[in-house]
C-alpha cells in the first residue's frame, strides 16, 4: 500500500505450474486452537493493524482491496447470526412438522417475503461457493479431498468466527494499554514433512 501511495507499481501475475496453477502447499495447523491463533494473528495484523496504520487511503480499487481484507471481521458476526437463524428455521420447521398446533406460529421468513428471497439468493451463492471450493480442491488433491472440503467449511467458519473475536479482543487490549502484540506463533507443517 505504501509503495502504491508513493507512485510505485504492482501487478498480480498468474504463473502456470505443472497443473496450470500454483497453490500454497502448507497444512493449516493441526489443532483447532492453533488454527484459531494463526487466523487471529492474520486478522490482527492485516485487518485491524492495517486499518489502524493505513486507514482507507488510495484509489477506489485500493479501498476495495482493503475492504476485502477487513470484511472478515464483519463476516464473523454475520456467519454466527446466520447459523443461529438457520437453527431457528430448522427447529421451527421440525416442530411444526411434528405438531399441527405449532403450524400457526409464523415463520422466520414467510414465503414470498423480501427476507425469504434474500435467503434463497444467499443459498444459491453458498452453493456456488461450495461448488468452486470442491472444484479447486479436487483439481489439486483429488475428488475425495474435494468432497471433504465441503463439510470442512463448517469447521472453517467456526475457526474464522472465533479468530475474528480473538483478534478484536487483542486489538482492543493493545489499544487500551498502548502495548505491542506478542508474536502468537504457530508451527508450520509442509506436505513433504508429513510424507
Amino acid at each position: 500500500m505504501r509503495i502504491g501511495l508513493l507512485g510505485g507499481k504492482a501487478a498480480l501475475v498468474r504463473i502456470p505450474g505443472r497443473r496450470g496453477v500454483i497453490a500454497t502447499r502448507e497444512h493449516f495447523p493441526h489443532t483447532v486452537d492453533a488454527a484459531i491463533r494463526q487466523r487471529a494473528r492474520w486478522l490482527l495484523g492485516i485487518a485491524l493493524m492495517g486499518w489502524d496504520r493505513l486507514g482507507w487511503q488510495g484509489t477506489l480499487a485500493d479501498r476495495y482491496m482493503l475492504w476485502r481484507d477487513r470484511k472478515a471481521l464483519l463476516n464473523a458476526v454475520l456467519i454466527v447470526a446466520g447459523y443461529f437463524g438457520l437453527a431457528h428455521i430448522a427447529g421451527l420447521a421440525t416442530a411444526q412438522g411434528l405438531s399441527p398446533v405449532l403450524q400457526a406460529i409464523p415463520g422466520f421468513a414467510p414465503p414470498g417475503s423480501a427476507l425469504a428471497w434474500l435467503m434463497v439468493i444467499n443459498g444459491v451463492l453458498l452453493g456456488w461457493r461450495l461448488a468452486l471450493r470442491w472444484a479447486f480442491v479436487t483439481r489439486l488433491y483429488g475428488w475425495r479431498e474435494g468432497l471433504r472440503a465441503i463439510p470442512r467449511t463448517l469447521v472453517s467458519n467456526f475457526i474464522n468466527a472465533r479468530a475474528a473475536f480473538r483478534a478484536v479482543e487483542r486489538f482492543v487490549g493493545l489499544a487500551r494499554t498502548g502495548g505491542r502484540a506478542p508474536w502468537d506463533k504457530t508451527a508450520h507443517r509442509f506436505p513433504h514433512e508429513v510424507a
